[in-house]
This record gives structure tokens, sequence and C-alpha cells, in this order.
């Protein structure tokens, strides 16, 4: 199974959003340095 994922880094409001085409929108605070925007996202 895959899974697309779309990370909005520095977001005022974090959260997960499912859209119509299957997309996941992963909304974090952390900004996109040093990975941990993405150290965010395994976490959400």
């Amino acid at each position: 199974m895959k899974v697309e994922v779309h990370t909005k880094p520095g977001s005022r409001r974090p959260g997960i959003e499912h859209t119509a085409t299957g997309l996941l929108t992963v909304r974090v605070r952390e900004p996109a340095r040093d990975g941990q925007a993405n150290a965010a996202v395994i976490r959400a």
C-alpha cells in the first residue's frame, strides 16, 4: 500500500487532513530545517 503525504512545515495550525484525491496533508509547526519537520510528521 502506498500513501502519498504532502507536508506543510511552519504551519500555524498543526493537523492531518485527507483530500478527496486520497492525498494526506500533514501540517506541522516545526521548520523544514535539520529534519525537524520530518520528525514531527513521524510523530503525527
